[in-house]
């Protein structure tokens, strides 16, 4: 069970203006120091674990996702192709993963987001790839410990914030020399570029940095030479990509896109964590762990920890959907591929008569969901600060705690939390980010 709690400092936190001057300083000091998006919401009330707690959980999390990368192996001898296939993926899709599948597997970055539960820790979901949210927000607390009735609090209590950036860049750097790219393309669709700009902008810096010629690029603006068929930006050669776009956009019919599959099919490109996206980003990858007739592929520790740390998840099809029904406010639908909650439906928040029409709708769109058993997370005050300066309390506020992972080993966390809100917890609902900090 994870005794977590979080650090409430009053000098931060009263609604004098003195208060309110520090919260000013401290918000400017954020956002220059790249530790939020523009625009994003605060925690100031971190969000405390003990060290040994989040060590001993981030074991058990680097068995499942071993257990996750290794699917086709384990349960399917091998077949990338019958993998997919059983995550309900259609069969062009399933072409164009099957000719580009090479998994990097140890150099991988990728952020677990959990519930603190009254039964522990449960994993909703996996996002992997060169770039998942949050990286920064250790720094968040660093400009908390500049206060200085912060900074003797966090002396006295032996608290410590892991920093995820330099690792995570680090990680992208081994990925990248594993698979011999120099020249690496970080790929951006242009709705989100100017929400992440500066974010990106420090990691192509520590990338160069760190010896890897890396660039910010829309898929419109790559293209393939016509002489060596090889993909390339402003005339020059790209040798590897990464992706910052929601990743069903491979899966699109947009033109934009044909250059980058057709250069990762020919092999004249090579991708970085690509495959491990497909395997750990899909979340139908939970609803096979939890098909049992699979189990006999597991050993009794992971299935131990499967139900440990993973709550009941199914497929939706035509077999599953009375259940969907029937359970409805004890279940929640998401795409297989859902970004930022982006189709997320919740079925406690619908009547009877509206949860069946999102479930037969769900069923004859052309993208694949699961139905997954609800979590509640456990309550915890927190305040939470806007950048309009509107400052909110909440004593009892759900949170999403995400785990950073990278080589198998955690290099931090962050956490979502939203005061008003007990569905889901994201930031295109509004939720505020913070620091997770730890006690020796």
């Amino acid at each position: 069970m994870i005794s977590a709690r979080t650090f409430i400092e009053n000098t931060v936190c009263d609604q004098s203006a003195k208060g309110k001057a520090t919260r000013a300083k401290l918000y400017r000091k954020c956002s220059e120091r790249n530790a939020i998006l523009p625009g994003e919401s605060v925690i100031l009330s971190p969000l405390i674990i003990p060290k040994t707690e989040l060590d001993r959980v981030s074991r058990d999390c680097a068995i499942l996702l071993e257990l996750i990368l290794h699917l086709a192996e384990r349960v399917f001898h091998g077949s990338i192709e019958n993998l997919l296939e059983t995550f309900n993926y259609p069969a062009s899709f399933v072409r164009l993963v099957k000719g580009i599948y090479r998994p990097l597997r140890q150099h991988m970055i990728c952020r677990l987001d959990t519930y603190i539960s009254e039964e522990g820790l449960k994993i909703l979901e996996m996002n992997a790839g060169p770039w998942v949210g949050g990286l920064n927000l250790s720094r968040l607390f660093k400009c908390l410990t500049d206060i200085p009735a912060v900074k003797s609090r966090v002396k006295q209590d032996k608290l410590t914030c892991r920093e995820p950036f330099g690792a995570a860049m680090q990680a992208i750097v081994n990925a990248c020399r594993a698979r011999n790219v120099k020249t690496l393309a970080l790929i951006e669709i242009k709705n989100t570029w100017k929400h992440s700009e500066t974010a990106v902008a420090e990691a192509l810096d520590t990338l160069r940095h760190l010896g890897i010629d890396a660039m910010h690029v829309t898929p419109s603006q790559l293209q393939l030479d016509p002489r060596s068929g090889k993909l390339v930006f402003c005339k020059k050669t790209i040798d590897g990509v990464c992706r910052l776009f929601p990743l069903s956009m491979m899966a699109s019919t947009s033109e934009d896109f044909r250059p980058i599959i057709s250069a990762l099919q020919r092999g004249v490109v090579r991708d970085v964590m690509l495959s491990e996206s497909w395997l750990v980003s899909c979340k139908a990858a939970l609803a096979v762990l939890w098909d049992k007739q699979f189990w006999n592929s597991f050993t009794e520790n992971e299935r131990h920890l499967l139900k440990q740390y993973i709550p009941q998840t199914w497929h939706l099809s035509q077999y599953t959907k009375p259940l969907a029904i029937r359970q409805q406010n004890q279940v929640i639908l998401k795409p297989i591929y859902g970004f930022s909650g982006r189709g997320v439906v919740c079925g406690w928040e619908h009547t009877g008569k509206q949860w069946k029409i999102v479930v037969e709708k769900a069923l004859r769109s052309k993208e694949q969901y699961i139905v997954q058993r609800r979590v509640v997370s456990r309550h915890f005050p927190a305040v939470v600060y806007s950048a309009d300066g509107h400052l909110e309390k909440s004593y009892k506020c759900p949170l999403v705690l995400g785990l950073f992972m990278a080589g198998g080993d955690l290099i931090g966390g962050y956490v979502r939390a939203h005061p008003r809100c007990n569905g889901v917890i994201n930031v295109g609902k509004g939720a505020a980010v913070g620091a997770v900090v730890e006690q020796a």
